[in-house]
């Protein structure tokens, strides 16, 4: 018998005969929607259960949240419920933070540990971010949007660059998001008994390739890596290629 639905996720088609569930946890400024395709494309035995966090989207009316520290427990809350069945967790960027910090989070509780957790375009969790990059929280509006733009091409749809209502909605959520991002203390724990995945755009240089790699050390078993042509949007422009690929890998999982 499938859980009763949860806030926690959106967009969501259930598959009461599904062998597994994969969590889908977006990048900053974004929501479920980005997964909005998923369950069209990969087979009727996965259930694809796009995370919606606070504040946007459904939960518009809802405080958004600034830490991990608090932001990961809730959405563990919410979640558990739908844990009842093989799991794996999929997170892109900010995404791929919170999906580490959820696998985490399972094995602080005892519970059921994610059989797979894919971790894309997001550097391994020790390696501090701002410290490469810089930080945009001290800019105006107009400066945030150019300067996003020029590291992370793509990363607004020319529909929300057009329309000035809707951008007004989207930057706050990418603040709050992003002061969650730089605030992110990394905590020394054992590497993860779960297999773990890093993807990556070809052409990310936010995300360089060598910095999936230190994936490694977060997981005892093993860690593959799989990039793609692109930048770092790369899970929207090569959208097709992407789930073609997890079509498979997760037949395995």
């Amino acid at each position: 018998m499938s859980p009763p639905p949860s806030r926690w996720v959106a967009s969501h088609q259930t598959r009461p005969d599904a062998r597994l569930r994969l969590f889908c946890l977006p990048y900053a400024g974004g929501s479920s929607m980005i997964y909005r395709n998923w369950s069209k494309t990969l087979s009727a035995d996965i259930e694809v259960c796009p995370v919606e966090l606070p504040g946007r989207w459904m939960r518009m009316r809802e405080p958004l949240h600034t830490d991990t520290a608090t932001l990961v427990p809730a959405i563990m809350d919410g979640l558990l419920p739908l844990m009842d069945r093989p799991f794996a967790i999929f997170g892109h960027s900010l995404g791929a933070l919170l999906a580490f910090e959820l696998a985490r989070e399972c094995r602080r509780r005892q519970v059921r540990a994610p059989s797979r957790l894919y971790v894309s375009g997001r550097r391994a969790p020790h390696l501090y971010p701002v410290a490469v990059h810089g930080s945009f929280l001290h800019l105006d509006d107009n400066g945030l949007v150019d300067a996003m733009n020029r590291r992370y091409p793509g990363g607004f749809a020319p529909e929300v660059l057009a329309d000035a209502e809707l951008l007004s909605v989207v930057l706050p959520i990418l603040r709050a998001d992003m002061v969650m991002f730089e605030g992110y203390k990394f905590r020394e724990e054992d590497p993860l008994d779960v297999p773990i995945v890093a993807l990556g755009g070809a052409n990310d240089d936010a995300t360089p390739v060598a910095d999936l790699e230190d994936w490694r050390r977060h997981s005892s078993k093993n860690l593959d890596l799989r990039t793609f042509d692109g930048h770092h949007f790369f899970l929207h422009t090569c959208e097709a290629a992407l789930l073609e690929w997890l079509a498979t890998d997760l037949k395995s999982t």
